[in-house]
């Protein structure tokens, strides 16, 4: 145990995620990074995921628990779980824990939400994912059978959040769209964090060697799925090419996505310059050099609240460029660290991104101001916020400074689908059989 906590300054905290390893994500980037760090510092920590827990992760301080589960078949490593655990709650009365921490507003997070109305244990949930956002929802409720209103999923996420006792988002742009749509808890700004010293770079000419990267090459890294919209990426790289066809687009991650972007990128002519490595675990990816062997990160993604991918790119003094849609604004400041285009604009993008590749002058200039701006997202500053959080809710809560609240109920989730609307295909009178197929 570090010299600095004891006994009595110890924390011992439980984090409940949907998302847990193998899944690779910002989610659980930032879970394990949070979590290790403050274990690292004398902290206990439970972590309580979907099961089975058929990966090898030991940490010291740390606690790795799981809820029964079954696979969701719309989305890879996702997984139902129970609603309920007594197994999980006697283990966190048994640990002691001061403070559940939930991460998701799925079913897991359920558990911890009405484990810690029971034992009257303060609360605290992290957004990081706008759910909201069709694109999301839609890997969900697939096809057109079904009509799903952005209002009823922020209807949704706020039963998960609304009943904590405070919440935090990685970035000052996540809270006001929170506060904007229903949030009636207050929200605090704490962001994901990143630790430079965790990255090496020194096997990057092995790594540009193993994945044939000649010239320039652009790098994408994270799920592959409608919601990071790889399609649009695609069609900005098609641009690229046009004007530098010896840029290599290099694209890192899985997902359900995958082999249609493949089998997008074989029929154009710049296909064999586009680079499928597929998944790559995040500990891997930290000492393969990856991101000291590519030239610019690139992101297409509007769903964004503060992506991990762009500050492990930043942490490696990457430049980035994306679009100015919710969170990235918040980590690339146009002409300072990196390039934006307006949302869903394939030329800007591609031209902020030929920009920056062909002048060297240009590409220092935002390297430099990368390595600066970076610093504020440093993990020593971030935990310490973390601590000072943990610990101000834990005192309110003793204190009685919240509103009671009581436990989140099934039912309460269930109401949701009433706002599911099946559609009817209308056919009109006399059209052909193709046609009212086309249609539906």
């Amino acid at each position: 145990m570090s010299q600095s906590i004891t006994i009595e300054t110890q924390l011992r905290i439980a984090i409940f995620s949907d998302s847990f390893l193998p899944m690779i994500s910002g989610v659980v980037t930032s879970l394990l990074t949070l979590a290790e760090n403050l274990a690292d510092r004398g902290h206990f920590v439970l972590i309580v995921s979907p099961g089975p827990n058929k990966h090898q992760y030991t940490h010291k301080n740390i606690r790795l628990e799981s809820v029964a589960a079954i696979p969701a078949k719309f989305y890879q490593d996702f997984k139902w779980s129970a609603p309920f655990s007594l197994r999980i709650r006697e283990i966190v009365r048994e640990e002691q824990i001061q403070l559940i921490h939930f991460m998701t507003p799925f079913l897991v997070s359920f558990v911890g939400i009405n484990i810690a109305r029971t034992l009257k244990i303060p609360l605290v949930g992290t957004f990081h994912t706008f759910i909201s956002d069709p694109t999301n929802y839609r890997h969900f409720i697939k096809g057109k059978m079904f009509d799903v209103r952005q209002e009823s999923v922020w209807h949704y996420s706020n039963l998960y959040y609304n009943a904590a006792d405070i919440n935090t988002a990685p970035a000052e742009s996540t809270r006001r769209e929170m506060l904007a749509n229903g949030s009636r808890v207050d929200i605090r700004v704490i962001s994901n964090g990143i630790d430079p010293g965790l990255f090496d770079g020194s096997q990057a000419q092995d790594f540009r060697r193993k994945w044939g990267l000649t010239g320039k090459t652009l790098l994408y890294v994270g799920r592959v799925s409608q919601d990071k919209n790889m399609v649009k990426l695609l069609e900005s790289y098609a641009l690229i090419y046009q004007q530098a066809p010896e840029a290599r687009l290099l694209i890192v991650g899985d997902g359900p996505q995958l082999d249609e972007l493949k089998r997008l990128a074989i029929r154009e002519p710049y296909g064999k310059q586009v680079v499928f490595t597929g998944r790559i675990s995040h500990k891997e990816l930290l000492t393969n050099g990856m991101y000291a062997a590519c030239d610019l990160f690139i992101t297409a993604s509007k769903t964004e609240n503060q992506p991990m991918t762009i500050l492990e790119a930043q942490a490696n003094g990457l430049p980035c460029v994306g679009f100015s849609a919710r969170g990235v604004p918040d980590l690339i400041t146009d002409g300072v660290n990196g390039r934006l285009a307006e949302p869903d604009d394939a030329e800007g993008l591609a031209s902020a991104a030929v920009e920056v590749l062909s002048d060297p002058d240009l590409s220092r200039k935002l390297a430099e101001g990368t390595r600066r701006m970076i610093q504020r997202h440093f993990i020593p500053s971030v935990i310490e916020q973390w601590e000072d959080t943990y610990r101000d809710v834990i005192g309110t809560f003793r204190d009685g400074g919240y509103p009671h609240k009581g436990h989140l109920h099934l039912t309460q989730l269930l109401g949701m689908l009433k706002e599911i609307h099946l559609t009817k295909p209308v056919t009109k009178p006399g059209s052909s059989a193709a046609v009212r197929h086309a249609d539906h």
